[in-house]
Order: structure tokens, then sequence, then C-alpha cells
């Protein structure tokens, strides 16, 4: 009797030793699929940081490729309307300058014809152009020069080279031109 409760108390033991072990064995594999879990869940929050981080990354690299292309389209608009401004004056000038040879050119023939009807005896017709001349340019010591020696031509207070001697006194002094045409 005593081997067999000896015998089943062992049986006993190792029914609990069994169960034990069995216990010790499910909660060991929990606790490992609990890691596995765990390890898991933590890779998968490192992938998703790490694919957050990825798309912010290329959303910074893509508003700064963006920031830097409206940077580099701002320059070259910059740079293009600074070369048209540039065109732009440089033709201005271009066109004052023609303009303004045009007008010395205009002013030399007309002080040239006013001087040829000066010397021709025409005054009338050289002061039309003299006036015409300081219309251009009224300080022009050329015109106003040949206006003062037609003034005194036609009022008889200076002589013309070559002067016309007078036919009657009662003639004004404007009758006695001969007109050249």
């Amino acid at each position: 009797r005593r081997r067999t409760e000896e015998e089943e108390r062992r049986k006993g033991e190792q029914a609990h030793r069994k169960s034990e072990d069995e216990d010790r064995k499910h909660r060991e594999e929990e606790t490992r699929h609990k890691g596995e879990t765990d390890r898991r869940r933590r890779e998968e929050e490192l992938r998703r940081q790490e694919d957050v981080r990825r798309v912010k990354e290329e959303g910074d690299r893509k508003r700064r490729d963006e920031e830097q292309l409206k940077k580099n389209e701002e320059t070259k608009r910059l740079t293009l309307e600074q070369q048209r401004k540039e065109e732009e004056r440089a033709h201005k000038e271009e066109q004052q300058r023609k303009d303004e040879d045009e007008r010395r050119r205009r002013m030399e023939s007309q002080i040239a014809k006013a001087r040829s009807y000066f010397a021709s005896g025409d005054f009338e017709h050289a002061s039309v152009e003299v006036a015409k001349a300081l219309v251009n340019d009224p300080m022009n010591v050329d015109a106003l020069d040949l206006e003062g020696k037609i003034k005194e031509a036609e009022t008889g207070e200076g002589g013309l080279p070559g002067e016309i001697p007078e036919e009657s006194e009662e003639q004004p002094v404007a009758q006695q031109k001969p007109k050249v045409k």
C-alpha cells in the first residue's frame, strides 16, 4: 500500500510537474508570441515613422525645388525685364540722337537757305528761314547773328556786301529789294 501510495503520489507529482511544465511552456510560448507581436508592432511603427519621415522629406525637397524654380523664374523674368528696359532705353536714346541729328541738319539747312536768300537780297525769305531755325533752337548763335544782319539790312542800318543803291527816298526799303526766287 505504501508503494501504491508512493506510486500514486509520484504519479500525482509527475502529473503536477507535467502540468506545471505545460503551463510554463504555454506561458513561455505566450511570452514569446507576445514578444514577437511587440517586435512586429515596433518594426511596423518604425517603418511607418520612416515612411512619414521620407514623405515629409520628399515634400520638403519638392517645396525647396519649387521655391528654387520660382526664384530662378523670377530672376529670369527680372533679367528679361531689365534687358527689355535697357533695350528700350537704348532705343529711346538712339531715337533722341536721331531726332537731334535731324533737328540739327534741318537747322543747318534752314540757316544755309537763309544765308543764300540774304546774300541774294531776299530778306523776307531769309527772315522766314531764320525764324524756322530759331523755333528749333532759340539760342542758336548763327541764326541769331543772321537775324540781326537781316534786320539791319531791312532797316537800312547796316550794309550788305554789294549793297543795292536806293532808287528813291520816298520808297520804303523793303520795296527796293529785288526778290530772287
